[in-house]
């Protein structure tokens, strides 16, 4: 069969395209790719399970075997045209040099991996070979609304004009955060769509896709065919794709050098060599690089929400300290006490139901189901007495709906009925916080939050 025959309805598109990480979504995507013509390499290190199967762009057929070779062995039989390699490995455990020839052999490398770490290590080395690399995610996690409701693209072109991956997640917790846990293909078939849109306007510069590329705002966040929940109406407001701007961080980055005081198109900011770790993980980078003032949702680890509503603040929008540099933004008549950070908790037990305890009481409006909770917390296990998180540390509030799931039960029925202004500590049993065995990244067992209630709208 010829060529000619094989794209009768549309020209064949040419380039080399490194895929890291073959689950659901690296999958689908490398296997339409494959059928546009493009020559592919494909990275994986884990095999194919069962569960597996309903989303993933091989089937029954390879059960047990390596993802990556797998789907380069069956876009073989069924493309015979089309050039894909496999390779089971961990791209974190190859070597610096290895890592390098791979990257510079191809025109982009979408990294479809959910491993935080190998993703960052992707970032150090395309910044190094100036190698454009797209990095697609699905949000998962408390708040996130319906199973893969919302996913994200960030593209990082060749030359550091825009900030890359470590500017926008230096910050952010290894995790699960953007692992296509939940969802049926036909969400995630959203996301590997309009990934390959982005990954086809970079490497035809000159196409119809090419206006999706707005450097100064590069990433893209897209919502399912699905009911929009009320968390989200706001920051899609009628359109399923926006575009955000991503600040670059306030001290310069590890990897690409650059900073809010290091323009990008200013060529003297630009380092002639970057530190390249040795090892096979990633050392600690620096600083966070920047702090946000809303998120809404409730899913702390979700960055893209962090850069979607710093992008709204700076465009005058609602943001959650309205407008003044005091953190965190009281309410009217509010107790001076919370405008201080509580201390943490170091107490252990094991509550059997849930208990909520008054340290300071509002004055304002009482909460109530359906209404938009804007909060501030601190987070402890009451199973080893140590700290999970705070929202003090990262200097932005929580928003979300009450009654409707987006929480945890020991949040939905605790925050009932509290008045604004109040400052509460919620002793929560393991059976209305995250269960025994959450998904990586989540607190199992019993927990303790103390929680000031900073706003209830209807």
């Amino acid at each position: 069969m010829s060529e000619d025959q094989v794209f009768a309805r549309h020209p064949p598109v040419r380039g080399k395209i490194l895929v890291v990480g073959i689950g659901s979504v690296g999958s689908l995507i490398a296997e339409d790719l494959a059928k546009m013509g493009l020559t592919l390499a494909l990275i994986d290190f884990d095999i194919l399970e069962t569960h597996n199967i309903s989303r993933h762009a091989v089937g029954y057929d390879h059960l047990d075997e390596p993802k990556a070779l797998a789907l380069a062995a069956k876009l073989g039989r069924e493309f015979p045209d089309a050039e894909v390699i496999g390779h089971q490995a961990n791209f974190l455990a190859l070597s610096t040099k290895q890592q390098l020839e791979l990257v510079q052999l191809c025109d982009i490398v979408i990294a479809a991996t959910d491993d935080i770490n190998c993703q960052r290590r992707i970032n150090e080395i395309c910044v190094m070979a100036q190698v454009p690399a797209v990095y697609p995610g699905i949000w998962t996690g408390r708040g996130t609304g319906t199973p893969a409701e919302v996913s994200e693209i960030l593209w990082v072109p060749s030359g550091r004009r825009t900030p890359c991956f470590l500017c926008a997640t230096s910050w952010r917790r290894p995790g699960r955060a953007t692992e296509a846990r939940g969802g049926m293909i036909v969400e995630i078939r959203v996301l590997t769509s309009a990934t390959m849109s982005i990954v086809l306007a970079i490497l035809e510069p000159h196409g119809i896709r090419a206006s999706l590329l707005n450097e100064a705002e590069n990433l893209l966040l897209v919502h399912s065919f699905t009911p929009i929940s009320a968390q989200f109406r706001e920051l899609f407001d009628g359109t399923n794709i926006r575009s955000v701007e991503v600040p670059f961080p306030a001290e310069a980055c590890s990897a690409c050098g650059r900073s809010r005081l290091q323009p990008a198109d200013s060529e003297d900011s630009v380092p002639s060599s970057l530190p390249i770790s040795q090892e096979r993980g990633w050392p600690v980078a620096g600083l966070i690089s920047f702090l946000i003032t809303l998120i809404v949702g409730g899913c702390v680890a979700l960055w893209a929400i962090n850069w979607a509503y710093h992008s709204a603040a700076a465009a005058g929008s609602t943001q959650s300290e309205t407008g003044s540099s005091t953190f965190p933004p009281l309410p009217p008549g509010a107790d001076p006490a919370l405008g201080r950070r509580p201390p943490t908790s170091t107490d252990t037990g094991e509550p059997t139901e849930l208990s909520v305890t008054y340290l300071v009481v509002g004055k304002g409006l009482r909460a109530a189901v359906g209404n938009t909770i804007t909060v501030v917390y601190v987070e402890t296990s009451l199973r080893t007495g140590q700290l999970i998180e705070s929202l003090w540390d990262f200097g932005h509030t929580l928003s979300f709906v009450l009654g409707t799931g987006s929480v945890i039960p020991g949040w939905d029925r605790g925050i009932v009925g509290v008045p604004v202004g109040s400052r509460i500590q919620l002793d929560i049993p393991t059976g209305l916080a995250y269960g025994e065995h959450p998904l990586d990244g989540i607190p199992a067992g019993p927990l303790r939050f103390i929680v000031d209630i900073l706003a209830a709208a209807p």
